[in-house]
């Protein structure tokens, strides 16, 4: 038996199992392309968004002001700290309604004052983060179903292709193990095939869901600049 299976690919096990074990398999195969393609769509813009993050953060002059900043802002490509700066000004220049373009070494209107804009702008800001962080997790939450689930689908699938196989030597009358062995083998693929569908993706839940954090927390401490520069800038 173990020569036998030792001839065999796991595409040739697979083919021998029972039709339900194969449907199973197959499901498999096509949620390991969905992760494969989730996995490295959400690589790429974790990468390309942390990249333009800080390209945007090293490009501002210091000390920073905020005729800087709008300068780049205008200038730079679309990044996570880049829409928060644009949120902080657009939001300046809503308060300042008689001024056709931004002011901005104007002081805040008085109509509110000075601290009562700064509490909508720190609202305005922790908005913004929030929609940017929801943006980037986008289809991480897949990933974790996918590594939690596959197992348990694949295992779904070598039980019915073991009571298949136990079925087919119950009806033949036999009592070898060599005469159900290929079948209990092919339906032990889906297993394997569940597990190499939920080891990647668990990782690589893992790590784009730290690089998600991590870019969430440096626009929480770009935030809290934005804060500080607009309570210079009265």
């Amino acid at each position: 038996m173990i020569e036998s299976l030792s001839n065999n690919s796991l595409l040739q096990l697979a083919l021998k199992s029972d039709p339900l074990s194969q449907g199973v398999l197959f499901f498999l195969v096509f949620l390991s392309i969905v992760s494969w393609g989730l996995i490295l769509s959400k690589a790429f813009s974790l990468r390309k968004a942390s990249q333009l993050a800080a390209a945007f953060s090293a490009s501002l002059e210091r000390p920073l002001t905020l005729y800087g900043l709008q300068k780049q802002v205008e200038s730079a490509a679309q990044n996570p700290l880049r829409q928060l700066s644009s949120e902080a000004l657009l939001l300046k220049k809503s308060e300042e309604p008689n001024h056709p373009e931004l002011a901005i070494k104007a002081p805040v209107a008085s109509k509110i004052g000075h601290n009562q804009f700064l509490e909508r702008l720190e609202r305005g800001i922790e908005a913004k983060i929030i929609s940017e962080e929801r943006r980037l997790n986008a289809g991480l939450s897949v990933l974790a179903t996918l590594s939690s689930a596959s197992p348990f689908i694949g295992l779904f699938g070598t039980v019915l292709g073991v009571i298949a196989a136990l079925s087919s030597l119950g009806q033949a009358g036999g009592n070898h193990l060599s005469a159900i062995g290929p079948g209990i083998a092919g339906a032990l693929v889906a297993t394997a095939m569940g597990l190499l569908v939920a080891i990647p993706a668990l990782i690589a839940y893992n790590l784009l869901r730290a690089s998600s954090n991590t870019l969430a927390e440096e626009m929480r401490r770009w935030g809290l600049e934005l804060m500080n520069l607009f309570d210079r800038s009265r």
